[in-house]
């Protein structure tokens, strides 16, 4: 038994973590990315400032170091300290010898001195330059000129200091907002991909489930699933191949169904055969027997004209038994035999029939006559429409209307849109009404009082005309019988 299914186990939930597994992934590396890129750009922004910075001080630094004003250089490095993006600051002559320093600023030999800000003496803290707040700092070093009498004198440097400290310090604001952004924006996705995708995703194969699963196997094959303009083209593509399954579903159950119908058909058909056979094979037997029994006596009594009476009927139970045991064969063969398609010459067949039913048709009055249009061309069995046409010529001859002057079997082939129309037509004395709808069953005998035959004929007729896919329509009245056949002209 199926369980009922939960949006947790769901293709669209498991879709919608699958996806959010690769989003927040995505968004993470994208968001250092964007932090990474702020900093960096941040701290070109303190690069810039640091060259010019300098503009600002190289007047008042300018006079005190051309007029060696230590208590003036101190108030200066002071106001330059309190610059937010100014970690350290650093003053040399113009011989690069050191004059003094605040804050935090690089040696000559790589390491850090830490210079008071309130004392402006060296705290005595030396890092190494292999430090990370070593590597952290970055300067740049402003070259400061003192003007005197016209002329531009080099007095010495500025250094000036940051660190990624500061930069990040700088940021640190910027990085809040850019983390809370990202998770506010994939909070807002995760919300409106779940809320979406349970009616666009989840409900509808739900219901689909849901249909499926109610359903009665036996009637699949009448499950159709109707399809909306508005739905995705997922479910448009899902819904049109479960409709297309179901209808090949139908038309196997069909299929079945006839394929049922047609054992069904053929086991009734096999039992009544049996039954029928077996009894139309004994009576004459039988009755031969009882005969035979008869003539001994005769012999024995010397009943010649007797004898001779028996015998005769001896051989006419023979015949009979001769023509079923021929018809037999004839239907076994109609089942079973595969014979090559041709192109049919009906003027050669009906020359053939005719000598095959010589006998019967010399000791009639019965005219054939025939109507073949030369143009037609029929690809089939010869072997089979020469044995339904011999059938059905033989009835009409058999079944003829002596009472009537003008006696005839016509045969007419003429072509009708895109079949071959084949026909057998006659004045004889007809199938009575009541039987008609049971003609072409078997052991079916309209006329026993004319001839006692197997009843098979029209039976082995209709096997070869389904054989060759022909469809038949019989019309008869006391007025005669027209049998129409219809081949599809390929």
């Amino acid at each position: 038994m199926v369980s009922k299914l939960k949006w947790t186990d769901s293709l669209a939930a498991k879709l919608l973590v699958k996806v959010f597994q690769y989003y927040i992934f995505v968004t993470i590396i994208v968001t250092i990315a964007h932090m990474m890129m702020d900093f960096s750009f941040t701290k070109d922004v303190i690069e810039e400032d640091l060259k010019v910075f300098h503009t600002s001080f190289e007047p008042g630094l300018s006079v005190a170091l051309w007029n060696q004003e230590e208590e003036a250089l101190q108030a200066s490095l002071q106001a330059i300290y309190h610059v937010p993006q100014i970690e350290g600051a650093k003053i040399v002559d113009e011989n690069g010898v050191f004059v003094t320093a605040i804050g935090r600023v690089i040696t000559e030999s790589g390491a850090i001195e830490s210079y008071n800000p309130t004392t402006r003496s060296l705290d005595g803290f030396t890092q190494n330059s292999t430090d990370n707040s070593v590597q952290s700092l970055f300067f740049y070093a402003n070259n400061i000129y003192h003007l005197e009498d016209g002329t531009n004198y080099h007095v010495g440097q500025l250094i000036l200091y940051s660190s990624d400290s500061i930069v990040f310090s700088q940021v640190q604001y910027g990085y809040l907002f850019i983390i809370i952004n990202s998770i506010i924006k994939t909070a807002a996705l995760w919300l409106i991909v779940l809320w979406q995708s349970k009616p666009l995703i989840y409900e509808p194969l739900k219901k689909i489930a849901e249909k499926l699963k109610s359903q009665d196997p036996d009637s699949l094959k009448v499950l159709t699933f109707e399809i909306e303009k508005t739905e995705n083209s997922e479910l448009l593509l899902l819904k049109t191949s479960l409709n297309k399954i179901f209808n090949m579903l139908s038309l196997s159950f069909e299929e079945r169904d006839r394929a049922l119908a047609v054992v069904n058909m053929r086991n009734e058909e096999l039992s009544q055969f049996s039954y029928r056979t077996s009894h139309d094979l004994k009576a004459p037997l039988v009755t031969v027997r009882g005969l035979s029994n008869a003539i001994i006596e005769d012999v024995d009594d010397g009943d010649y004209d007797e004898v001779k009476k028996n015998a005769i009927k001896i051989g006419e139970f023979v015949k009979k038994l001769e023509d079923l045991v021929t018809d037999i064969l004839n239907l076994a063969r109609a089942d079973l035999e595969v014979s090559e398609k041709e192109h049919v010459d009906f003027n050669e067949v009906v020359v053939q029939i005719k000598e095959r039913l010589a006998g019967t048709y010399i000791n009639s009055e019965v005219k054939i006559d025939v109507d073949i249009d030369p143009s037609v061309s029929l690809y089939i069995s010869k072997t089979r429409i020469s044995q339904v046409l011999e059938n059905l010529v033989s009835n009409s001859i058999k079944y003829r209307d002596n009472n009537k002057s003008a006696q005839f079997v016509k045969i007419s082939i003429a072509s009708r849109d895109d079949s071959i129309i084949v026909k057998v037509e006659d004045n004889g004395i007809g199938i009575p009404l009541k039987f008609q709808e049971n003609v072409f069953s078997m052991f079916q005998r309209f006329h026993p009082h004319i001839s006692y035959g197997s009843g098979l004929g029209m039976y082995i007729v209709k096997k070869h005309l389904d054989s060759m896919s022909a469809e038949i329509n019989l019309v008869s009245s006391n007025n005669g019988t027209c049998i129409e056949m219809a081949f599809l002209n390929d």
